[in-house]
């Protein structure tokens, strides 16, 4: 009796498991397809914390394992991101997209690039104003200005115009909108002529009181960018060319007074020396004979 009533048992259990794979099966639309076991998926995230602008080294990149494929734009291996500029600030544990960093400095944004201390300005030019458009980023210029008579005083009848080298060694930050050389492929007419008009907008960086002599030598006279070697770092001794010394045969170029316009971080100021009081010893007295005041 026991042995009937186990196989019975065995049985019924045997018929109970066949009902719910039955059911499991008949739950599953026809033409599904299985899902695949869930894999791990190794992506770089930053080590530290990265800012924009900072070129990215191996040492702030670490891997990273999570499950399930990588997502869109990550980067997988550090060779990806390495020698790269980060284009915002990147947080520790941060995933490494390539939407957040770049080959060209110039996607970091201008700012990152201004040289401390100093400025940049912009400037509309033409190609007589900017040496025939062969201006590149990274190029040194010297400034020229072009002062008519009227600014200097000329009474009527006297010409007093003249030219004198404003600035020096002043450095061109980007030719255009961007700060690479890449020359862009215009398909027609009309993208070429807008290329060529963009080009004429240059930013320069220099010393803060040097823009505002750019600024003021704009309104009153004409510039001319001087292209120079960008070895050649000597400062010329300032002078100036005469529309008069131009008419007798003088001088082509005469000295002036004043210190070449390079720039040079100011001088830092040493504290004045206190004052220090006096005291007189005789006989044991003490008697303070200089106070140290004005």
């Amino acid at each position: 009796m026991m042995l009937i009533a186990l196989g019975t048992v065995l049985g019924l259990g045997l018929i109970t498991i066949g009902i719910v794979r039955f059911n499991n099966r008949a739950m599953v639309p026809q033409g599904a397809v299985a899902q695949p076991e869930m894999k791990l998926s190794r992506l770089v995230t930053a080590a530290k914390p990265i800012e924009r602008g900072q070129l990215i080294k191996a040492s702030d990149l670490k891997a990273t394992l999570v499950f399930g494929a990588p997502p869109a734009h990550s980067i997988v291996t550090p060779a990806q991101a390495i020698g790269r500029i980060a284009t915002v600030d990147i947080q520790p544990q941060q995933l490494i997209l390539s939407s957040l960093v770049s080959s060209d400095p110039s996607a970091a944004g201008l700012a990152m690039l201004v040289p401390v201390g100093q400025r940049v300005i912009s400037i509309d030019t033409t190609d007589e104003i900017a040496v025939g458009g062969f201006l590149r980023p990274g190029d040194t210029v010297d400034i020229e200005i072009v002062l008519p008579s009227e600014a200097l005083g000329g009474t009527s009848g006297v010409d007093r115009s003249e030219s004198h080298t404003l600035l020096q060694n002043i450095k061109v930050l980007t030719v255009g909108p961007t700060l690479s050389e890449a020359d862009p492929k215009a398909k027609d007419a009309d993208a070429a002529a807008k290329a060529a008009q963009q080009k004429r907008s240059l930013t320069l960086a220099m010393a803060p009181e040097q823009v505002g002599q750019l600024t003021l030598a704009r309104k009153i006279g004409r510039f001319f960018l001087v292209l120079r070697n960008p070895r050649d770092e000597a400062i010329v001794p300032p002078g100036r060319t005469t529309l008069t010394g131009l008419r007798n045969g003088e001088a082509p170029r005469e000295a002036i007074t004043g210190a070449p316009q390079a720039y040079s971080p100011a001088p830092r100021r040493q504290p004045a020396a206190q004052p220090r009081p006096v005291e007189l010893i005789v006989g044991g007295e003490r008697q303070i004979i200089y106070s140290g005041g004005r």
